[in-house]
C-alpha cells in the first residue's frame, strides 16, 4: 500500500508506520492501475499502522469520509497484509469496507484487524443491525520483476461474486474489476532510462455500487479508486524517456470505452437490480486519446511540468462526436524537501 498525507502527524521506522491526519490511501499495485482506493482521490480524515516484519508487512487504517445531503455518516476501513521475497516478488491481499448510517457513530467492530466485513456483520456485531449497511471489496495484487528489466503489476479485486445456481439462473451479475501492466525498461546508459508499457483496466457495471448508495466507493462526488470510475475498460500503450533525474516525458495513447452507468457520473446512485447487461451498458462512449507529458527539474527545486492530450469522443446509439484539445502546464517549488 501507498499513502499521501495532505496533513496531519505521521511517524515511520524500519518496521512500523503510524500517520493520522487528512489525505488518502492507495491500496494494490502501481497507482497508475489501482482499483478499489487510490492515493489520488478526494482526500478525508483517518489514521492508519503500518508493521513490516521483514517477509511480511500488515496494515490497517480507519477513516470518515463524509455527512452526506441526508445525514449519514460515512466511513471507510481497510486491512490488509504482503508477502514478498524481498527480491522481486510481492503478494497482497486487502479487504476494504466502506459503511454509513444516519446519524451513524464510529463502528468499533472493525477496529478488529483480523476480522472481516461478511463475519462483523453476519453476527449482527455492528452498531447498526442488518446486512445492508456496509459494501466490502477483495482485492489481490501481485508485482513481479524480471531481470530487472520486465515489470508485471495485476490487480483482481471482488465486489459480489455469483455461485449460486439459482442466482446464476436468475441471470445475476457479478461485481468485478481487474487490471495489470507490463513495462519493460531496457538500459540505454548510466543516466538515460527508457520504457515501454502496455496496461489494461476493466471494471464491472455494478463494481463499487451497492444496494445502499451512501456506500458507494465515492468521496466528494469522485471515485475513491481508480479514476475512471466503473462500467468502462482501457487499453493503453505508453512510453517513458527520463535523462539524468532531471528530464521526464511520457507519451501515452489508447482507447477507453465508458458505459452509461459509470459511477463517476452518478456516484450516489445504488443499483438497481444486480442482472446480467451488456458491457459496457447502454449508448456508451468510446475514446481515442493521445497524450505527451514534459516533466523538467531545474536547480532541485523547482519542478516544472507540461502537457498536452487530444481525445476523439464518439456515443455509441446517438450518432454524436467531438474532439477536444486540452494543455495543461504547473509548476512546483520544493523548501528543504516538503513539497507546497
Amino acid at each position: 500500500p501507498s499513502f499521501e498525507s495532505i496533513s496531519g502527524l505521521k511517524f515511520s521506522n524500519e518496521w512500523l508506520y503510524i500517520s493520522y491526519g487528512k489525505g488518502a490511501q492507495g491500496w494494490g499495485t502501481n497507482y497508475n492501475i489501482t482499483l478499489g482506493i487510490n492515493e489520488k482521490s478526494e482526500p478525508y480524515d483517518y489514521g492508519a499502522i503500518g508493521l513490516d516484519f521483514g517477509y511480511l508487512r500488515v496494515n490497517y487504517f480507519h477513516g470518515f469520509l463524509e455527512k452526506d445531503s441526508v445525514n449519514n455518516n460515512r466511513f471507510l476501513t481497510g486491512r490488509g497484509l504482503e508477502l514478498t521475497n524481498k527480491k522481486n516478488v510481492i503478494i497482497g491481499i486487502s479487504e476494504i469496507v466502506v459503511y454509513s448510517g444516519e446519524n451513524r457513530s464510529i463502528d468499533f467492530s472493525y477496529f478488529n484487524p483480523i476480522s472481516t466485513h461478511l463475519e462483523i456483520e453476519l453476527n449482527e456485531r455492528t452498531n447498526l443491525l442488518g446486512s445492508g449497511n456496509g459494501n466490502g471489496i477483495w482485492q489481490l495484487y501481485v508485482d513481479l520483476f524480471i531481470a530487472s528489466k520486465i515489470r508485471i503489476s495485476g490487480n483482481y479485486l471482488i465486489d459480489e461474486f455469483i455461485m449460486d445456481q439459482e442466482q446464476i439462473n436468475d441471470q445475476k451479475a457479478s461485481g468485478k474489476a481487474y487490471s495489470y501492466k507490463v513495462v519493460y525498461s531496457p538500459k540505454i546508459s548510466d543516466n538515460q532510462i527508457l520504457s515501454l508499457s502496455f496496461s489494461k483496466i476493466n471494471i464491472g457495471t455494478y463494481t463499487f455500487r451497492h444496494q445502499v448508495g451512501s456506500n458507494n466507493f465515492v468521496q466528494s462526488g469522485n471515485p475513491l479508486g481508480s479514476v475512471l470510475g466503473s462500467d468502462c475498460i482501457e487499453n493503453k500503450f505508453g512510453i517513458t524517456y527520463m535523462a539524468s533525474e532531471k528530464f521526464l516525458t511520457n507519451f501515452n495513447f489508447g482507447q477507453l470505452k465508458i458505459g452509461e452507468n459509470n459511477i463517476a457520473d452518478t456516484p450516489y446512485i445504488p443499483y438497481d437490480v444486480y442482472t446480467i447487461v451488456p458491457f459496457p451498458s447502454g449508448d456508451y462512449q468510446k475514446v481515442f486519446f493521445l497524450s505527451q507529458r514534459f516533466q523538467y527539474l531545474f536547480k532541485t527545486k523547482y519542478n516544472l511540468t507540461f502537457e498536452i492530450k487530444r481525445e476523439n469522443r464518439s456515443f455509441i446509439g446517438n450518432n454524436r462526436e467531438y474532439s477536444s484539445l486540452i494543455f495543461f502546464g504547473d509548476i512546483n517549488i520544493s523548501f528543504d524537501g516538503l513539497s507546497n
